[in-house]
């Protein structure tokens, strides 16, 4: 049986890597912007 902890932010603090900051942008050459937000994924779901 799979039990959950009590804190669980405690809990993956324990077990997390270090913290890092945000990336100012959305987009960079390794992940560019494929098209605007809301794109057409969430749009065809939507419906």
């Amino acid at each position: 049986m799979i039990t959950s902890p009590r804190d669980p932010n405690a809990w993956l603090a324990g077990h997390a890597g270090g913290q890092v900051n945000a990336p100012k942008k959305a987009d960079n050459r390794k992940y560019p912007v494929i098209e605007p937000a809301l794109g057409r994924y969430v749009k065809d779901k939507a419906r």
